[in-house]
């Protein structure tokens, strides 16, 4: 059932909570949790540190030592090289606003289908993603490939399923969507330009019962094995 979900959360010095900590050799905190259904992902918010959990592809593109930085660049020599100039900058950026913004769409009990590699999707009806104005799309291309490595980012968790289980979690990027009607046609629509995001969504949202598959794929150094 869709709604608006605001939590404002006030502590007292000393006050305990329920966190999770994790990771190979330092431990950080990676998770608070609010109920078992229900806990805010403090990985991906750790600075920079935080940003390779969901790009780390583009921060890595950006520590390359020796390449001038896309602002200093005056001429290009092909689109191709302009592209690969500032897609780290621009990425990197998104990303961090993502974080920051505090505007994420949350989803609970969303099955997922899972392949090879880490890649997966799940599904959301159309009307639901038009209704909150969820912005989803594929990445953009042009004829050198493409000119970003996602669309959007998620952050996943699977509560434990018994006590003595454990949580698991995850951050992954997403690179397809596409609208399923009731029969399981699947339709990929063309890739859209900044700001005409909605003008799909709301023809897909008008063909009910249609769904929206999401596809993304793992980023191994931010997810649980």
């Amino acid at each position: 059932r869709p709604g608006i979900l605001e939590v404002e959360l006030r502590l007292q010095r000393g006050q305990q909570i329920h966190v999770q900590m994790g990771g190979a050799g330092r431990p950080k905190l990676r998770r608070m949790v609010l109920t078992n259904q229900f806990s805010v992902c403090l990985e991906h918010r750790h600075g920079e540190d935080g940003l390779c959990c969901l790009c780390p592809e583009a921060l890595f593109e950006s520590r390359v030592p020796g390449i001038s930085p896309a602002s200093d660049v005056m001429l290009w020599e092909s689109s191709a090289d302009y592209v690969a100039g500032w897609r780290a900058a621009v990425e990197l950026e998104a990303a961090a606003s993502v974080v920051e913004d505090g505007e994420s769409r949350l989803f609970f009990n969303v099955d997922i289908t899972w392949g090879q590699a880490g890649v997966a999707f799940f599904e959301i009806p159309a009307s639901v993603a038009a209704a909150h104005k969820i912005k989803l799309r594929s990445v953009v291309e042009n004829s050198d490939g493409p000119s970003e490595w996602a669309s959007a980012w998620l952050c996943l968790r699977r509560p434990a399923p018994t006590p003595s289980d454990r949580d698991w979690s995850g951050h992954a990027a997403v690179f397809k969507t596409s609208i399923v009607d009731d029969e399981d046609n699947e339709q990929t629509p063309g890739h859209a330009s900044i700001g005409e995001d909605d003008e799909w969504l709301q023809r897909a949202a008008a063909l009910s019962p249609s769904r929206v598959r999401v596809f993304f794929r793992l980023v191994a150094g931010g997810s649980d094995t």
